[in-house]
C-alpha cells in the first residue's frame, strides 16, 4: 500500500517531532503504517528531517519512510498513483484546491469534531472521506444526516508505546499549552489559575514538577498580559524542583509521563491525544466534567472529575480530589485499571489498517 500523509507544524525530529493534536494523528499513524511494510510518503510545508531521532527509530519504520515537500509529493503522485493521501490539517478550500489535481485512489480529511462534510469547497468528490481520531471526537457527528453513511471513518491515534503502570513515580506534568491565551476565554484560564496554585502546593517538595511549553507560558504574545505579569507565575522561576520544557520530543514526552502520577490539563482542547497518552504510561490525567472525555465516567466512580463549581474560591474540594490522584497509590492503581479498556482499539493495529483499506476496495 502506497500512502502520502501530510505532517503538520515543523518536523525536525522525525515521528518525534514535538507537535501535538494533528500532527502527533500523522506521524503516529506514518510510524504504525511504515512499520507494517506500507510505503509511508510524509510531507510538510517544509521537507521533515529526523534530526537526532534518525539513530533512535527502529529500522523497520525507516526503511518504508520517504520525506518530501507537499509539492514534491504532488509531482510524485503524477508519476505513480498514490492509493491514499491522508491529511490532518484540512480545514479549508485552500487545500482543496491545492490537491485537485493530486493523483490519489481515495482523500481522508482528518478531523477533530462535528460532521464537516457539506462545508462549501470541502469535498468535491465521492472519493473524499472524513477520519476521526478517538471516540470522544467521533461522538460529536453522531447526528449526521443518513446520507453522508459510510463517509465517515474511525481512525483511531495510534499508540506507539506498550503500557506502562508500575515504577517510582515522583513527577506532576503541567500539560496546558495555551493556559493563560486571551482568547480561550474566562473559563479556561479560571481553570488553569486553580491548577497552577494547586501544583504551587508541591514548590520545593520531593515531587518533580515539569512544565511543558514553557517558553508559550511565559513569552506566547497571545498570553492575558495582566495574568502573566500579575507575579503568579513567579515561584516556578524560584522552586528547586521545576524542570521547564519547551518543544520536547514524543519519546521525551512518554519518558516523562512514565515516571510521573498527574497530568494538569484544562480539557481543552477536546479528544487531545494527550490525555490518552498518560493513561497508557500510568500519568492519570486531570479530567473536567461535560467535556465528552471518554475517562470521565471511570474518574465518576470515585468521584474524582473536577467541575468548574468552586475554582473562584480555591475550594478545598477539589484540591482534596487532586492529592487524591496524586498521592493514594490504592486509588490510582485502580483507575488506571478500569480505564485501561479505553486505549485497546488505539493499539489494535490491524483494526486501524483495516479502516484505511475498507475505502479503497
Amino acid at each position: 500500500m502506497r500512502i502520502c500523509i501530510n505532517l503538520p507544524g515543523t518536523i525536525e525530529y522525525g515521528l518525534f517531532s514535538p507537535e501535538r493534536g494533528e500532527s502527533r494523528w500523522s506521524q503516529n499513524l506514518a510510524y504504525v503504517l511504515a512499520s507494517r511494510d506500507w510505503n509511508v510518503w510524509c510531507t510538510s510545508v517544509a521537507c521533515p528531517s529526523w534530526g537526532n531521532k534518525f539513530d533512535k527509530t527502529p529500522t523497520n519504520v525507516v526503511k518504508n519512510i520517504k520525506f518530501c515537500t507537499l509539492f514534491e509529493a504532488k509531482e510524485e503522485s503524477k508519476k505513480e498513483e498514490f492509493d491514499i493521501l491522508f491529511d490532518t490539517s484540512w480545514f479549508h478550500p485552500g487545500m482543496t484546491n491545492f490537491y485537485k489535481d493530486f493523483e490519489t485512489k481515495v482523500f481522508i480529511h482528518g478531523h477533530w469534531g462535528g460532521c464537516c462534510y457539506e462545508e462549501p469547497g470541502r469535498f468535491p468528490g465521492p472519493n473524499h472521506y472524513i477520519a476521526y481520531p478517538n471516540l470522544q471526537v467521533a461522538t460529536s457527528m453522531t447526528s449526521c444526516s443518513f446520507k453522508h453513511l459510510g463517509k465517515h471513518l474511525f481512525v483511531p491515534i495510534p499508540l506507539l508505546r506498550e503500557r506502562n503502570i508500575g515504577g517510582d513515580r515522583k513527577g506532576i506534568v503541567w500539560g496546558i499549552r495555551e493556559g493563560f491565551f486571551a482568547r480561550k476565554g474566562k473559563r479556561l484560564i479560571d481553570r488553569a489559575l486553580f491548577l497552577l496554585k494547586f501544583l504551587s502546593e508541591y514548590a520545593d517538595s520531593d515531587y518533580v514538577l515539569y512544565i511543558m511549553n514553557s517558553n508559550e507560558m511565559f513569552n506566547a504574545p497571545e498570553n492575558d498580559k495582566i495574568i502573566v505579569e500579575s507575579g503568579v507565575l513567579n515561584w516556578i522561576k524560584e522552586a528547586k524542583n521545576v524542570v521547564l520544557l519547551d518543544k520536547t520530543p514524543y519519546d521525551e514526552v512518554l519518558d516523562i509521563l512514565a515516571k510521573s502520577v498527574l497530568l494538569i490539563r484544562t480539557g481543552d482542547p477536546p479528544g487531545a491525544p494527550l490525555e490518552y497518552e498518560a493513561i497508557s504510561q500510568g500519568c492519570l490525567p486531570v479530567i473536567w466534567k461535560g467535556g465528552c472525555n471518554v475517562f470521565e465516567r471511570y474518574y465518576d466512580t470515585f468521584g474524582l472529575t473536577l467541575s468548574d463549581e468552586g475554582i473562584d474560591d480555591n475550594s478545598p474540594i477539589l484540591f482534596e480530589k487532586l492529592r487524591v490522584l496524586v498521592e493514594s497509590e490504592p486509588v490510582r492503581k485502580e483507575l488506571l485499571r478500569i480505564s485501561e479498556g479505553e486505549l485497546l482499539v488505539h493499539y489494535d493495529y490491524d483494526f486501524i489498517e483495516g479502516q484505511l483499506k475498507e475505502v479503497i476496495r
